[in-house]
Parts: structure tokens; sequence; C-alpha cells
């Protein structure tokens, strides 16, 4: 009798999505709100990302007012910094935030799991942002202190990707994937362009300095966590002012679960060549974020010879086309997914194509193009940094189409491998230009930097999948019937397959 009745009320969803159809198709307009809930909370995780990476970043242009050291290393007595650190110690002080980063990647997978992804995110935002409104105390007090702040904001920074996995897994409908995710995450880059010019900013002015750049991040970072925390809820069937036709809508095409207790299958997950596919994409693209963008500025300065106010600018110009080829990506690769075009894994394939083997061509070109001046060189560097947000609608979305019930998890184990392009670029970098920083010597970087990015856009367009993986299909009680949706939110189909062993299963594709 219960499984009848859970069949019974499956009907008449499929029922309700018939008359929704018909509707639509008669009178020409939607059904649903153009503008419901679920954008709501990504435009909440877009803001809460912007957030996030302006504490992240900020460090990095406030540094420079904080302590200034000339070529040979002595302090720079200017009258505007406060402490006499040497290089060495200011890069422990900026990378000190990604030991902690690399650290609670799978732990937060695991967390966001147990419970539950927004409190999760809403507590690594406000412990970040109480830690930032102390870092200009922490550094008074002693540099330790500060190298500890950055570590437990790395540590707390750490827990959302794998916990905004868990909530998307939750929320977005299969035809919107890849542009609300994309979306989201396009906070990362609004974040980071904000972050360096308002730093930048609030350093000159006397009456403000650099401390400010720590307590304005605090308190937007705290206003955030109220509006997140009051606003957004964790799942479709917890909110209380959603309507329920896009809760039905969002329910019956998302591939979750529903209130079950999942057993993780880490043998298959660590067997999966499709997981690899994704980590191996996921370490080539941190390599351009961590590896090549931080070390740009230095190539800017000592190379190109761009002073100071030009170089923050420059550098933070190829963020912003990142983020604006993200928004791009994602509404392209959602068009392509639609009814009769093109199947979700080759979707996915081209944005990495274009995202790491169009990067990796232009870094070359940069580095061995003969008689190239400066200009050349930052519209070819800015353009393979901004190529790479293409794949912010390929593999960073890829969790979710091959194990949406193990998103969190999967994120926080390709994000773990693509975060230790952190601590190898740089210190790549400072190997090969220590003692002679050199062109030629920069070439070689860059030549390395094309060759990482070939590799893994390689690797993935040959082994990525656009579709749930055996290992993570879980059975569900509820009846398994489920037409398509209305023609305002795609075309979803859930259609009979068959497994290797012959039995039958079904599969979810955007056709």
């Amino acid at each position: 009798m219960r499984d009848s009745s859970k069949f019974g009320e499956s009907l008449k969803d499929t029922d309700q999505l018939i008359r929704d159809a018909e509707k639509s198709e008669s009178t020409g307009l939607l059904s649903g709100p153009w503008f419901g809930t679920r954008h709501t909370l990504i435009l909440w995780g877009f803001l809460g990302f912007t957030t996030l990476f302006i504490q992240r970043v900020n460090m990095n242009i406030a540094l420079v007012a904080m302590a200034q050291q000339n070529a040979s290393g002595a302090f720079q007595d200017n009258g505007s910094t406060e402490f006499t650190w040497s290089n060495t110690l200011q890069g422990i002080v900026l990378s000190a935030f990604y030991y902690g980063y690399f650290t609670t990647q799978i732990p937060g997978g695991m967390l966001a799991r147990v419970l539950g992804g927004k409190p999760l995110f809403a507590g690594s935002v406000i412990g970040c942002s109480a830690l930032s409104l102390l870092t200009p105390l922490a550094a008074r007090l002693d540099v330790g202190f500060l190298i500890g702040v950055r570590v437990v904001q790395g540590l707390l920074q750490g827990l959302v990707f794998p916990s905004m996995q868990v909530i998307l897994s939750k929320w977005v409908p299969a035809t919107e994937r890849s542009r609300l995710v994309a979306f989201t995450y396009a906070g990362c880059q609004a974040g980071t362009v904000f972050g360096m010019l308002s730093a930048g900013y609030l350093c000159d002015v006397p009456q403000l300095g650099w401390p400010s750049v720590f307590y304005i991040g605090g308190g937007i970072g705290m206003l955030w966590a109220f509006g997140w925390l009051v606003c957004t809820h964790e799942s479709p069937s917890r909110h209380p002012r959603i309507t329920d036709d896009e809760r039905r809508y969002i329910e019956l095409s998302v591939d979750r679960p529903k209130d079950e207790e999942l057993r993780t299958p880490w043998r298959s997950i660590f067997t999966s060549p499709a997981l690899y596919a994704i980590a191996a994409a996921h370490f080539a693209n941190d390599w351009g974020c961590f590896a090549v963008m931080t070390c740009l500025p230095k190539f800017m300065k000592d190379i190109l010879r761009f002073d100071m106010s030009k170089n923050g600018f420059l550098s933070s110009m190829p963020y912003l086309v990142v983020w604006t080829f993200n928004l791009v990506a994602g509404s392209l690769a959602d068009f392509l997914r639609k009814p009769n075009r093109l199947r979700t894994v080759y979707v996915r394939k081209l944005m990495v194509f274009i995202g790491l083997i169009g990067p990796g061509t232009l870094l070359l070109a940069a580095a061995y193009l003969p008689g190239c001046g400066r200009a050349p060189v930052v519209v070819l560097l800015t353009a393979a940094m901004g190529l790479s947000g293409f794949t912010m609608a390929g593999h960073s979305v890829n969790h979710l189409d091959i194990a949406p019930a193990f998103a969190g998890i999967l994120f926080a184990l390709t994000n773990s491998f693509g975060t230790t392009s952190g601590f190898i670029g740089p210190a790549l970098a400072g190997v090969l230009t220590e003692g002679h920083d050199t062109r030629e010597r920069w070439e070689k970087f860059f030549l390395i930097s094309g060759a990482v990015y070939a590799v893994g856009g390689t690797i993935y367009v040959l082994f990525a999948r656009g579709d749930i993986q055996p290992w993570a299909k879980v059975k569900s009680t509820d009846s398994e019937v489920i037409v398509p949706p209305p023609p305002q939110y795609g075309s979803i189909q859930r259609t009979p397959s068959s497994t290797e062993d012959g039995s039958k299963e079904t599969n979810d594709d955007v056709r």
C-alpha cells in the first residue's frame, strides 16, 4: 500500500506537468516565474563567493602597503609602511591561506553531506569575516598571529565549494545546470576584481589605510551571512514560499534521492576514469589561476617594466575577462544541450577544449612571439586567462552530471588535487627565475604552463563522461516514471537503458 500510495503521488505530479505543458504550448506563456526561488538562491551564492574572494585576495594588495622592500631585500621605509618583513616572510604570509585551504577540501564534502550545505557555507563566511576583522590586530601583535589567521581562513574557505556543490545538486535542474552553476561561481572572479581594485584604492586613502581593507571586507561578509540565513533554504521542499509548480519541476528534474542516507562508494569513485578526467582538467585550470596568475604581476614588473599602478590594474583584467566568459559559457552550454542539439558529454568536452587548449596555445605565443611588444603580450596573456572561463561550463559542473548525489565529495577530491598547483607553480617560477630573471627563463615557465593546459585538456576530452555513472545511481522508493516538464524548463527525459550486465535502469539525459 505504501509503494502504491507513492506511485499515485508520482502520477499526480506527472499529470500536473502534462497540464502545464499543454497550457504552455497552447498559450505560448510561461506557467512558472522567469525569476523563481532557485534564482534567488543562485544570486545569494554569487554574492557569497564575491565576498569570500574579496577576503581571499585583499591581502595580496594590502601587503604592499603594510611592508615593502627594495630589490636588494632591505626594508624600504617610505613613511607609509608599518612592518619590517622580509620578502621570504611576506611569501609565507601570502601562501599560508592555501595550506589551510588544501586541508579541508575532502572533509568539507563529508561535512556538507552531514550538516547540510547552507549552514556550512554560512558558518565558513561568518568565520572568515570575523578573522578578517581581526587581521589588523593580529598583524600588529605578531606576524605569527597573522599567519595563523590566514591559515584558519584557508581552512574555512576550503569548506565552501563542497558545501555549494551539495546545495546546487538539490536546487539546479539539469537543463539550467551550466548557466546557473557558472553564474554562481562567477562570483569568484567578481570578488577578485573588486577586491584588488578596492584594496588598492583604500590603501591610497590616508584617512583609511590598509586596515580598512580588512574591516570593510569583514563587514560585507557579516551582512551577507545574515541575508543568506534569512532568504535561502537547504532544499526546495524546505522553502516556505516556493510555488508548487517550481518545487515540482526542480524535484523531478534533479538527480538526487529523497531523504535517503547514502553510502559513499569510495572504491568506485577512485577507479572512475570520469573522475580522473575532471581532476586533470581541474589541475590544469587551477594552474592558470594559482601559478600563472600569481606570477603574472612579477612578470609584468620585471620583464615588461610596468609601474605598480598599471601592474595592479592590468593584473586584475584577466579576472574580469574570465568573469565575462564564465557567463557566456554557461548560457552557451545550456543552449547547446537543448533537444536535438548536442549531448551533455560533448558540450562539456567542447567547453574544456576551448578553456584549456586555447589558453595553452596563447601562452606559448606570448612567450615566443618574436619582437612582441608589451601591449601584444598583455593582450595575449589576458585572452589566455580569459578563455579559461569556458571551463566553468565544462569540468566545473561535470561533478553534477556524473554523480549528483556525491557532487560535494567529488568536487572536494578534484579541488584538492587542483589546489596543489598553488604550491607547485609559484615555486617552479621562483626556481626558474632565481638569479636569472630574464625573458628566456620566463619562456620556460610559459612553455611548461602551456603543456600543463594541453595535457589536462587532452585527458579530459578523452575520458570525460556526461551521464550518471553506474556507481552513482541511487535507488529511490519513488516511481521511476517521469515525463518531460513544461517546454519553458527544457526537455528532460528519463528513459530505460541497459547496463553492461543486461539489467534495466534509467538514465537522465538532455537530448
